[in-house]
């Protein structure tokens, strides 16, 4: 009741950042005897109580394949170089996990003329798609990056990573932490004195995404040829293979 965005027969995206519309208490869900908390937005459920203000409508024309990266990758990568990196022409970059968001990033980097633009990750396989989106040169490790960047964009929130992270963040430069450390685990930054280098250390909020506004935007650009998402799914499981999906 009051639902105005959306209705029924809609195609939606479903969205972590909130969006308009209604805010409802999230459902918990049973599996067998087991309460799940599935949080704001269930996606992993062939059915989903899902608030107003995390679906957004689009055209019934896109694929829901593609459509489905609009949820968190695309929006994510895009709004970090967009809205939280404030990514300039002509500047550096480096991308530290070319997964789902890192390669978003690299493309946005792509899109506004960055240069040189570095990827980093421990699968040759990621380092080759990274160089597919566009990366200047790949690297197995953070330590390989040639020179400090403008723009360090860490996605693995491995600590020690995000220490070797700020180390090639240059003087003035943006280190935009996207990847979350496990619960129990601390971020040290060793000689701290060192750093007053007026270096910016910002936790990234989904690139501060709108979804009303950027998920239509985006799916424009991908109709128009001006944004590569099909190459970014590799493999195709049905929801009762979903386990081995993550592990992949």
């Amino acid at each position: 009741d009051g639902v105005t965005a959306v209705k029924e027969g809609d195609h939606v995206v479903l969205h972590w950042r909130k969006g308009a519309g209604i805010e409802a208490e999230p459902p918990r869900y049973k599996w067998g005897e087991i309460i799940v908390g599935a949080g704001p937005i269930a996606t992993f459920s062939e059915y989903a109580v899902i608030s107003e203000n995390r679906m957004t409508r689009i055209s019934d024309d896109y694929p829901f394949d593609i459509a489905a990266l609009m949820g968190c990758a695309v929006t994510t990568g895009l709004g970090i170089i967009n809205n939280e990196a404030k990514l300039k022409t002509g500047e550096s970059i480096a991308v530290i996990g070319c997964g789902g968001v890192g390669l978003n990033v690299i493309q946005g980097a792509v899109m506004v003329s960055a240069n040189p633009i570095y990827g980093v990750d421990i699968y040759e396989g990621k380092r080759n798609m990274a160089r597919c989106f566009g990366v200047t040169e790949a690297f197995h490790a953070v330590e390989r990056i040639p020179v400090e960047v403008d723009v360090v964009v860490e996605c693995t929130g491995i600590p020690e990573i995000i220490e070797q992270a700020l180390k090639v963040t240059a003087l003035g430069g943006r280190l935009i932490l996207v990847g979350q450390p496990r619960h129990n685990q601390n971020l040290i930054i060793q000689g701290i004195r060192q750093h007053y280098c007026g270096k910016t250390i910002l936790d990234s909020q989904g690139g501060l995404t709108d979804p009303a506004v950027d998920i239509p935007r985006y799916l424009e650009l991908y109709r128009r040829g001006k944004l590569k998402l099909d190459n970014l799914i590799t493999h195709r499981y049905p929801l009762t293979q979903i386990n081995t999906a993550i592990e992949k």
